[in-house]
């Protein structure tokens, strides 16, 4: 009796991918569902699709479902792979040369709707589909260049720069949003008045605000939009770093890497002078942000500096083992390493700094005071010089450009006043930022009703503006809380 031999197959795996899908995912499903027809025709079961929907296959971007095919390739877990076409697999040779040894060193078969099954042992089969994909790299960069010419085009008009994804704060065709562009300009101002992104991201989640794809309301995704050029009204193109050597990239600074160009021709959400005085204010180093995301849950944390070393003190709860005690307590301390660093009970600490700011709100010549903290005859000194040295940038650009200008004169030139650019807006930052709660509080009749219903944010920025608080070591037997190890030095 002859014993019959069954052979078995891998099954298939289908790979679709395309460019840009306007149609949430029409396009790779319709491959699909072409691939799937073949693998019928050719007796292959699918065990699994790779999709990679709008990604290029020229841009050099990563692709996660090829990464996946290759993968699983390598590992024999398929042993033919199914595409639509060889343009779907690859535009780029580079790519498609290894792709093709891979399946030959593990004979997996490469089958195309369009295109047939591929003879990868045969050198002129091989040939003509290296030579295919020669083509779709050269058509690939063609067209990148004709997308890439049109879009300067756009910019030198100055037209509003349509995205596939929508740019909070406008509509599709470039017009303020109704109900977006309120809240992007409210939001300014409160940043501007030392309010932190991640209040503001509670707040909108809270009444129901989404993205322009949906999704909840960050910190970073709120930055993200309120930095882009175009909620300032400027047109731009950004530059990339891979375009420039390490040493080139380093030498550009951030107003560089935007790549401004003018301003565009559609009416700005927020006003170009509070932009920019909003984009120096989020990208200067000096500001402090919570690394974990969080905006301070403390009023004194950040803010009050350990006497024995200068660090900023910061809350957390502490257990002092008393009979009488059911909780943790909240405390003050340093996080700096060693002895001699001071520790404070937070709520009797807290209660004494509001009785003293408050006290000093109350006085007869604070609102004066407050109100002359706002120099605005600086601000509109600053703001005249900032657009002399806007105007020097422009008149040497002009220069290198008509060739009267060297490239390393102009470089130097350039970043001149680009320094000096930074500066400006840098104290421009520290005008608005400042200037904006103590002039608030400056118009209160009634300071201790503003303090009660005034956010977290606007206490600890006022604090800020108002005094430096230093907390001293105690003598080693101190029960209860001594203002006299508490040092404030008034700034106002």
């Amino acid at each position: 009796m002859t014993q019959k031999t069954t052979t078995t197959t891998l099954p298939a795996g289908i790979y679709v991918r395309i460019s840009l899908d306007k149609h949430d995912g029409a396009g790779v499903e319709r491959q699909e569902e072409m691939c799937r027809k073949l693998a019928a025709e050719h007796g292959l079961e699918v065990s699994r699709v790779y999709s990679d929907n709008s990604i290029s296959a020229y841009s050099g971007k990563t692709r996660p479902g090829f990464i996946d095919l290759v993968a699983d390739v390598k590992a024999r877990k398929i042993g033919a792979v199914l595409s639509f076409a060889p343009d779907r697999i690859s535009r780029n040779v580079s790519e498609y040369e290894p792709f093709k040894a891979t399946l030959k060193n593990t004979h997996c078969r490469l089958i195309y709707v369009n295109g047939g099954e591929q003879a990868l042992d045969d050198p002129n089969a091989d040939l003509i589909s290296t030579m295919l994909s020669s083509v779709s790299q050269w058509e690939s960069a063609i067209k990148s260049a004709r997308v890439a010419a049109a879009k300067a085009q756009h910019r030198r008009r100055g037209d509003y720069p349509t995205k596939p994804i929508r740019l909070f704060g406008y509509t599709h065709s470039g017009e303020p949003h109704p109900t977006e562009a309120p809240l992007v300009r409210d939001a300014a101002t409160r940043i501007l008045a030392g309010e932190s992104l991640n209040r503001i991201a509670r707040e909108w989640e809270d009444k129901g605000v989404t993205t322009t794809l949906g999704n909840r309301p960050t910190a970073q995704n709120i930055r993200k939009s309120m930095l882009s050029p175009t909620t300032g009204g400027f047109t731009h193109y950004e530059l990339k770093k891979k375009d420039y050597s390490p040493a080139e990239w380093e030498k550009l600074s951030a107003w560089d890497k935007l790549g401004i160009i003018g301003r565009g021709n559609w009416e700005p959400v927020l006003d170009p002078e509070v932009w920019q005085a909003l984009w120096a204010h989020l990208t200067n180093p000096a500001r402090k942000t919570n690394l974990v995301g969080s905006a301070p849950r403390h009023l004194l944390s950040g803010i009050a500096l350990c006497g024995h070393c200068g660090a900023p003190m910061y809350c957390r709860n502490k257990w002092y083992k008393k009979k009488t005690e059911t909780a943790p307590k909240r405390v003050y301390y340093c996080k700096e390493r060693g002895g001699g660093h001071p520790t404070r009970i937070a709520e009797p600490l807290e209660n004494y700094i509001t009785n003293l700011v408050l006290a000093r709100l109350s006085a007869s010549d604070i609102v004066d005071e407050l109100a002359a903290g706002v120099d605005t005859d600086r601000r509109a000194e600053l703001t005249t010089t900032r657009d002399m040295v806007r105007g020097r940038m422009a008149d040497l650009e002009q220069q290198a450009t008509l060739g009267n200008v060297g490239m390393d004169q102009f470089g130097r030139m350039n970043k001149a006043l680009t320094d000096q650019l930074e500066a400006i807006d840098a104290e421009l930052v520290e005008l608005a930022g400042a200037g904006g709660v103590l002039s608030e509080v400056a118009g209160v009749a009634d300071v201790r009703a503003w303090w009660v219903t005034a956010t977290l944010e606007l206490k600890r920025e006022l604090i800020r503006a108002l005094m430096t608080i230093t907390i001293e070591g105690t003598p080693p037997v101190q029960y209860k809380f001594n203002p006299e190890y508490v040092t404030v030095d008034w700034k106002v």
